[in-house]
């Protein structure tokens, strides 16, 4: 049997809730997924961010934006901005 990226990614997530941790730290957990695929993978990293505290690194601001609570803009090493949404000011190009 063969799953698509979507569905190994849900598999990943879902062999880690196994383990009922408080903290789930993804990696780009939407790269190499279809749109479609990403979205519902988006989905279930907001409903998962009511009982575990998520930590997701990304590149893509948007999708960021989907998501976070919270947000730290790291560049070179350190601390550029961080804050809150909505209308968060100290991040660039939010």
């Amino acid at each position: 049997m063969t799953l698509s990226g979507g569905q190994q990614q849900r598999l990943c997530i879902a062999r880690a809730l196994v383990l009922e941790l408080q903290v789930l730290l993804l990696d780009e957990p939407t790269a190499s997924l279809d749109e479609t695929a990403g979205r519902v993978i988006e989905e279930l990293l907001v409903s998962l961010k009511e009982r575990l505290t998520l930590f997701v690194v990304s590149h893509y601001l948007e999708q960021v934006k989907r998501i976070a609570d919270r947000v730290m803009v790291f560049s070179n090493g350190s601390i550029e901005g961080g804050g809150g949404w909505p209308g968060s000011t100290s991040l660039r190009g939010a």
